[in-house]
């Protein structure tokens, strides 16, 4: 957990000190495709931070930098070889109208 030195009262978020598990991050990334495709980049940036992105550039076949422009939400990406390097499958499906 690191510290927040703009206030020291707070500490930064890593989602490592939350997710410890595969169904846990399962939910979480479904939970952050709710928010959309840029948010979902963003979690899914969180996951392949916290579990190393040098191994997860070595896997895909990506640069380091690549992937961090991929998963800032904000770019084109990459996502079929990043999603199979965490040992997931994509999956979106139709949403209920009300």
């Amino acid at each position: 957990m690191a510290i927040n030195w703009n206030n020291p009262d707070l500490t930064e978020f890593d989602i490592k000190d939350y997710i410890n598990d595969t169904d846990e991050t399962q939910g979480y990334l479904q939970a952050a495709m709710e928010g959309g495709v840029s948010r979902w980049l963003v979690a899914l940036g969180e996951i392949a931070k916290s579990r190393g992105m040098e191994e997860l550039a070595k896997d895909t076949g990506l640069s380091r930098q690549s992937l961090y422009k991929t998963l800032n939400g904000t770019t084109n990406p990459k996502i079929d070889k990043i999603v199979k390097s965490l040992d997931f499958q994509l999956q979106i499906v139709k949403s209920k109208k009300s």
